[in-house]
């Protein structure tokens, strides 16, 4: 990983193989964002990088602070490069009875 200045992270995740990097980095992103601002750790419009594990890399900001019924909260905007790499169809059969997904409790 390349040495960086100011804010930054890595991510892991584990998603489906195709969707692990932007995927994942930009999901972890703006919800490190949103937790850093609220814990007064990050300033409104501050820049955070974000590397994934095989080098790609996304930057996002808190662009404004925003009220959520009786909760603080932040719009956070997250920009990087993402490219198609293949596309998949899913067929769903009529009869499956976790067609629809499952609760495990």
């Amino acid at each position: 990983m390349k040495q960086r200045t100011g804010r930054s992270c890595i991510a892991h995740c584990v998603v489906h193989l195709f969707h692990i990097e932007l995927f994942g980095l930009s999901n972890n992103l703006s919800h490190n964002i949103s937790r850093m601002a609220g814990r007064g750790e990050l300033k409104v419009h501050e820049e955070v990088i974000c590397e994934g594990f095989v080098g790609g890399t996304i930057k996002g900001i808190a662009t404004k602070p925003v009220k959520l019924g009786d909760k603080d909260g932040v719009i956070t905007e997250i920009t990087g490069k993402a490219f198609i790499s293949g596309i998949s169809n899913i067929f769903i059969d009529p009869d499956d009875p976790f067609k629809y997904g499952f609760i495990v409790e």
